[in-house]
This record gives structure tokens, C-alpha cells and sequence, in this order.
């Protein structure tokens, strides 16, 4: 019965009161993944051009641009052709602000998310519904290629608002999980009895797909596995934000009992790249980004490049050949089996952090600091360069800010009393300090837990 609530009244009054076309789209994505390499670059094209004279038409950054470096539309003939536009960067949206959006669409109303700071400032990315529908499209087609339907019972591990939370927000969020058959858990709060709790009602209702951070879904498969013999038999695991490793994959295989599958996006442009069924790479979503990587490599040693990629869908806040700071390895040059031709990458090396493990017996999942320090607006007032978590005992945590100045007293405060409130018995010490490096891997590890290892 769920499911078909789900199926032929949650998703199509989704799109009917978020204004967006979802499912139709959904359906012309059905039919362009199997299109041919020249199809699929000529719909590219024909998207960019037009999201390139839109930006000289509307967009003050673009439009400046463009006619510093003497750009024609005309000689762009291909996809490839966009390397005639400089790379965008973090910094430069962050100094451009306001001149980053299109002037027809500063006074509509508008979806807007956060970034995180972990390497960097924290930008607001400002999206339309038109940009909602290709993004969510993208995601029901992933859902497809791990062999679920929509309605499908789904549980989904994910963060929720730390400060100041709207009941009202909450409640219709509340209302769109059930009319859409998902039930959510807080990655930010998952204790051991929470997780049991949890795990009684999911054998009851029997989901067929979890989805979540990757190392919040991983400490949830533990408890599953340390507390109940039983698998749940899902037919798919997918997850973001940390990278996926093999050891993730066994683990979920052997709590599970189903395939894991690999997605990769930012929020600056969102789901850039998921893994098919047969697990060769991660196919690109063609129809909506164009994926560039650079030419030198980071090191001798290394096949990995930068991204850059090309957001063909948000017309509100173009990014184009934004440099986002993630490194892939080189572009498969194989068909997969599948039979797609939507081109593969093989790999990304994104954030590492490490579960924080409380006294209490609370699991903090990482990105909790990234929403705290963007809730209490800290990351903008004070420029956050950089932060760096270390647990050093069960009791004692290390929180490093590169700040632009120093953090004023009530704010030191204001933080101090949300870390009480979900990191309680632990000692936390906040340091302002001019720098953080890497490891010695020249890997950055933003939230790193000394006492904790798989």
C-alpha cells in the first residue's frame, strides 16, 4: 500500500508543490542514457550554448567576463570548446556574490544550500526548480540502475538542522518522507540503543534501499551486525560524502545481504556521477554536466587530476568550469557493459573523516562540525579558511579554525554549548590557529579520530 501511495501520490505531489517537472524528465533521462557518444554531446552543446548566452545576457560576472576575453558564442562548435572560458573558482564566486546570480531570477523565490568549510569558506548555492528537476531526475534514474522503483521503502542516513529548528519545516519534511516511503535517521545523533530502536522498526517495515553517508551508514552496519543475526536483505546500498572503500562494500554485502553502489556530487553542483550494476566506474550524467579533468597530474607518481566540471542546468547561480577542488583518476577510455555510453570515471578521492565515538556511546558522524559551524552563521561572520577535528582519548577533542580573526567570546561560547549538548563527558578544547596540514599521504583529514580504527 505504501508503495503505491508512494508511487502515484508522494512523488507526483512532490512536483506539483515544489513546482518542478521531476518526472518527466525522468523520463526523457530514461531514453538519453542510451544514447549514442555523438547524440549525448550534441544535446551537451545545445545546452551550453544556451546556458552561455544566458549568462552574458543576465549574469554581471559572466557578462564582464565574457567581454574582457572577447568571447564568441559562435565559435563554440562542440562540448570540448568550452576551455576557451577560464576556470571558475571558490574564491572567485565567494568575491563575486551577488554578481554570480542571474538578474532575472534575484527576486523569485528560490532553493538555496550550503557548502561545506572543511578546505575552504563556505559558499550559499542558489537553485531554481527548473535545476531541482534535472538533479532529482538524475537520482531517480540511479535508482532504476541499483533495481529499485519509486515507492520503494527506503531508509535514508542523513544530518539534520543542529540550531533553531523550525517545527513547521520539520513537520512537512516529515509528511514528504512518509507520502514518499522514507524513513530517515539522524546521522548526527546515532547511539547504539538508537540504532537498535531503529533496526527493530526497519525489519518490520523492510526497506529495500539505504542511503547515506558512508561512514554513518558503515557504523550502522556494525550495530546491525554486532546486535542482529538476521540481514535485512536490502537490494541496495548507496553512499556519499566520504570516499567508499572495499572494506565498506564487504561490511555492507555481509549485513545487508545486497550490492553497494557509488555516487559522486558537490553541493555546488550536485550529482555529478553514480555507479550502474556492473560497477566498472562511475558513469557521468552527460545530459547535465560537462566533466573536464586538467592537464598536469598532482604528482609524477599519479594518474589523478583536478575536476573541473560545468553545471548545464542552474541558470540562477551558473558554475562553469568550476575547479572544486576534488581529484579523480583518469577518465576510463572502455565501454561498460552496460551498454551506456555515458562516460566513465574510475575514481575520486574526496573528504576523509573519522565517526567521533562519545562516552555516552554516541557515534557523531563528521560533517555534524560542517553544519554546526554553518548554522551558527561562524563560517561566514569569521571567513573559515580551514578546521580540523582530532579526537585524542574518549575524553578529550582538539577542534583547530583558521579563521580570518579572532572568534569573540560569545560565539566561542555559543559553539562550546552545542559540542555539550551532543558531545557530552568530553573535554573539547577550540584553538585559532594559522594553519593546518596534511598528513604525510598529503591527504587532509578533517575530522580525525585517534582511538578509532577499521
Amino acid at each position: 500500500m505504501r508503495r503505491l501511495i508512494a508511487k502515484n501520490i508522494g512523488y507526483p505531489l512532490y512536483d506539483l508543490v515544489t513546482k518542478c517537472n521531476i518526472l518527466q524528465t525522468s523520463e526523457f533521462l530514461e531514453k538519453t542514457q542510451w544514447w549514442s557518444k555523438e547524440k549525448l554531446e550534441n544535446l551537451q552543446l545545445i545546452k551550453l550554448k544556451k546556458l552561455l548566452k544566458h549568462c552574458y545576457e543576465n549574469v554581471p560576472y559572466y557578462h564582464k567576463l565574457f567581454k574582457k576575453i572577447n568571447f564568441n558564442l559562435e565559435r563554440i562548435k562542440s562540448p570540448k570548446d568550452i576551455k576557451k572560458i577560464p576556470i571558475l573558482t571558490k574564491d572567485i564566486v565567494k568575491n563575486q556574490g551577488s554578481h554570480m546570480i542571474s538578474q532575472i531570477h534575484i527576486n523569485k523565490s528560490l532553493n538555496f544550500s550550503t557548502t561545506g568549510g572543511t578546505t575552504g569558506s563556505p559558499l550559499i548555492v542558489f537553485r531554481d526548480s527548473y535545476s531541482e528537476s534535472w538533479l532529482r531526475a538524475s537520482f531517480y534514474r540511479f535508482y532504476k540502475w541499483m533495481g529499485l522503483n519509486l515507492g520503494d521503502p527506503r531508509v535514508t542516513i542523513w544530518g539534520q538542522r543542529i540550531i533553531g529548528k523550525n517545527y513547521k519545516i520539520q513537520f512537512l519534511k516529515n509528511v514528504s518522507d512518509w507520502l514518499k516511503n522514507d524513513y530517515r535517521i539522524n546521522a548526527f545523533n546515532i547511539s547504539t540503543e538508537k540504532s537498535i530502536k531503529h533496526l527493530k522498526k526497519l525489519y518490520k517495515i523492510q526497506p529495500l534501499h539505504i542511503h547515506g553517508y558512508c561512514n554513518a551508514v558503515y557504523n550502522f552496519a556494525l550495530i546491525a551486525e554486532k546486535y542482529f543475526k538476521k540481514k535485512l536483505n536490502l537490494k541496495a546500498v548507496s553512499t556519499t560524502c566520504e570516499v567508499l572503500q572495499d572494506f565498506h562494500r564487504k561490511k555492507f554485502k555481509d549485513v545487508f545481504g545486497c550490492e553497494t553502489f557509488n555516487q559522486y556530487g558537490c553541493v555546488e553542483i550536485n550529482l555529478i556521477a553514480q555507479e550502474c550494476n556492473y560497477h566498472q566506474g562511475l558513469h557521468i550524467n552527460q545530459e547535465s554536466v560537462i566533466f573536464e579533468v586538467m592537464d598536469e597530474k598532482i604528482n609524477t607518481n599519479s594518474r589523478s587530476r583536478k575536476v573541473i566540471i560545468t553545471d548545464l542546468d542552474n541558470f540562477v547561480m551558473p558554475f562553469i568550469r568550476y575547479q572544486n577542488g576534488d581529484i579523480c583518476t583518469l577518465l576510463s577510455n572502455k565501454k561498460c557493459p552496460c551498454g551506456r555510453e555515458l562516460p566513465l570515471i574510475k575514481n575520486i578521492e574526496g573528504r576523509i573523516g573519522d565517526i567521533i565515538c562519545t562516552p555516552t556511546g554516541v557515534a557523531l558522524h563528521p560533517e555534524f562540525f560542517t553544519h554546526l559551524l554553518n548554522e551558527s552563521k561562524i563560517s561566514f561572520k569569521y571567513n573559515l579558511k580551514k578546521y580540523q577535528v582530532i579526537q585524542e582519548s574518549q575524553l578529550e577533542l582538539i577542534w583547530n579554525l583558521v579563521l580570518d580573526r579572532k572568534l569573540n567570546n560569545n560565539d566561542k561560547k555559543s559553539l562550546e554549548m552545542y559540542i555539550e549538548k551532543f558531545l557530552p563527558a568530553m573535554d573539547v578544547k577550540i584553538n585559532i590557529v594559522d594553519e593546518i596540514p596534511n598528513e604525510k599521504s598529503g591527504k587532509f583529514i578533517y575530522v580525525k579520530s585517534k582511538i578509532r580504527n577499521h
